[in-house]
């Protein structure tokens, strides 16, 4: 399997209690900072372990906070969810440990983007 390089395809990272969402998913979400929450459901498809990720403007019961991404004090394309227990609960051992592990994610709808865990 080939290498992909971290800007020609979306995709999100998933570790140290954190979910990090790349600036190409951000681009295929159309964000352009407008969200400021996230809801999440943990599902199957196909037999297959998801994610669902909805990401809201306004709180909702249940959303978490999300961060943009900044360098140098300015804004930047990409989103941090940071929440140890419910990274842990969503994605097991990799929501927790010390690295990050890159999952494949797909777009849902406008706001809504799955994520695939394997």
């Amino acid at each position: 399997m080939t290498k992909k390089k971290s800007r020609n395809y979306p995709y999100a990272s998933v570790g140290r209690g954190r979910l990090e969402i790349n600036a190409v998913a951000c681009d295929l979400l159309g964000d352009i900072g407008q969200y400021r929450f996230a809801k999440f459901l943990a599902t199957t498809e196909n037999n297959r372990p998801i994610v669902i990720v909805e990401f809201l403007e306004e709180f909702e019961v249940g959303a978490i906070p999300v961060k943009h991404k900044q360098q140098k004090g300015k804004p930047i394309k990409g989103m941090v969810i940071a929440h140890k227990d419910l990274m842990t609960e969503l994605f097991g051992f990799k929501g927790c440990f010390d690295g990050t592990e890159r999952l494949d994610v797909d777009i849902v709808g406008g706001n809504r983007l799955i994520i695939f865990n394997l």
